[in-house]
């Protein structure tokens, strides 16, 4: 299955028992594999706490809830996660360029394979236009950007896109 990865902001973090340990708050990219790391959970209760949870860690993800074995996979150690983060950002909202700096947009959300994590499709938004780019085209993800393939500003590359990604 694959699904959004902003679907997944705020819905809750659950044990196979059904559980409630707190809710989605943020992710961690991994922009060298271009895969879901993990995630920032915000901790139930009558203060703001935080916990990280290892993608390793995940039962399932759907579109309803995230699902953990017990509340034993939520770390309350967040260095990891930080440094993920710092090495390449929140990737949803930063700018989208081709490699000759060719502004794209911003990227608005991933398409993930829910199964691994693996990120399938950057969703990138302009101001009147909206556009899909498969994982391939990746150059490198940085705190500010997303760089892109050139061949991703011509006018042959929505066939070429359609063409790679059934194959």
């Amino acid at each position: 299955m694959v699904l959004e990865l902003s679907a997944l902001l705020r819905k809750p973090v659950k044990t196979v028992q059904s559980q409630l340990l707190g809710s989605v708050d943020a992710f961690a990219i991994d922009g060298d594999r271009l895969h879901l790391a993990g995630f920032q959970i915000l901790k139930k209760g009558l203060l703001k706490k935080f916990s990280a949870l290892a993608i390793d860690d995940v039962v399932s993800l759907s579109r309803d809830a995230v699902v953990v074995d017990s509340q034993s996979d939520l770390s309350e150690e967040m260095k990891p996660f930080d440094e993920i983060n710092h090495r390449y950002g929140r990737v949803i909202g930063v700018a989208a360029k081709t490699e000759s700096g060719k502004q794209l947009g911003r990227v608005s959300d991933l398409l993930i394979e829910a199964e691994t994590g693996l990120v399938i499709r950057f969703y990138l938004r302009r101001v009147l236009t909206e556009r899909i780019i498969p994982r391939q085209f990746v150059v490198s993800v940085s705190p500010r950007q997303v760089v892109f393939k050139d061949i991703v500003d011509t006018p042959i590359f929505d066939q070429l896109a359609t063409s790679d990604a059934t194959a």
